[in-house]
């Protein structure tokens, strides 16, 4: 498995899958930091990096029900307000 998988766009976009991370720390030898910098990122299980995520991460939680699957959208600041007007 892949743990970061990189795409070239007008935006940089930086996949992130921690399932396998063994401690938090291991972020700084995938780039994390500097992924961020660069464009956006996409991180799976994101509490194996709660302390390394910006305050103003746009979180998207998929949460499955009887009937489909429902996406969550929490954070704050710009990027986030951007959002959610875009989904009003």
């Amino acid at each position: 498995f892949t743990l970061v998988q990189s795409y070239e766009a007008r935006v940089p976009v930086h996949h992130f899958d921690l399932y396998r991370l063994s401690a938090a720390s291991e972020l700084d030898e995938l780039g994390f930091d500097e992924a961020l910098a660069q464009g956006a990122a996409l991180v799976e299980w994101p509490e194996r990096a709660e302390a390394y995520l910006p305050k103003t991460a746009v979180l998207i939680e998929l949460v499955h029900q009887d009937d489909g699957r429902l996406a969550r959208l929490s954070g704050q600041g710009a990027a986030f307000e951007r959002a959610a007007r875009s989904l009003a």
